[in-house]
């Protein structure tokens, strides 16, 4: 996580910024840069810059836990029609357990 946009370089086309996200039912924490559990009526939740920097595959985040976040193109999670609006997984590095991340329905959102 990163608070401002940052230069990248064109060539390297394993890093991505995003922006505008909104997370659901967790929250971010800016001191510890991890994804905690949602604080009281504090559900919603702008997300600052994210550098992302593709691996070939996953790795441990010096021990702690990787939340696998689903991101959706709409808060309600599907279309009109019923059809899902999910769009993929971003792993994010998280504090306690990524399990209960899960069950409390933590996903991001890139419309609210």
């Amino acid at each position: 996580h990163v608070e401002e946009p940052v230069d990248v370089d064109a060539e390297d086309k394993s890093i991505a910024i995003f922006t505008g996200l909104t997370l659901s039912s967790a929250n971010f924490d800016p001191e510890t840069k991890l994804i905690i559990a949602a604080e009281h009526k504090k559900n919603n939740q702008s997300l600052p810059y994210i550098k992302l920097k593709f691996l070939p595959k996953p790795r441990e985040c010096d021990g702690l836990q990787v939340y696998s976040c689903p991101v959706y193109e709409t808060s309600c999670r599907s279309y009109i029609d019923g059809t899902s609006s999910f769009c993929f997984f971003l792993p994010l590095a998280a504090a306690g357990q990524a399990e209960e991340l899960a069950k409390s329905g933590a996903a991001i959102t890139t419309q609210f």
